[in-house]
């Protein structure tokens, strides 16, 4: 599953796709939990120059997005690990 993650998050997706794309994504995120999800995809919002017009797919900032309405319940450790550094 992990592998077929990795290739539906590298595809070039037009604008049309964008919401269903989307919502592969968050079906995944959903079946996979997050540990697991963002061990394939992990955010790198402080890898990339935020001005870049890049920034959202280098670093996967799309992802907050679908974790906000994917999302039901996660392990309070996980989002310390995770995002707690960010800030």
């Amino acid at each position: 599953m992990s592998e077929f993650l990795l290739i539906v998050s590298e595809l070039k997706i037009n604008k049309q796709f964008y919401n269903v794309w989307q919502d592969t994504l968050g079906a995944f995120l959903s079946v996979m939990g997050p540990e697991r999800f963002f061990k394939v995809l992990p955010l790198k919002l402080c890898d990339y120059d935020m001005n870049s017009l890049t920034f959202a797919q280098d670093s996967r900032s799309y992802l907050l997005t679908i974790m906000q309405s994917k999302l039901e319940k996660a392990d309070i450790v996980f989002f310390v690990q995770q995002f707690l550094p960010l800030l």
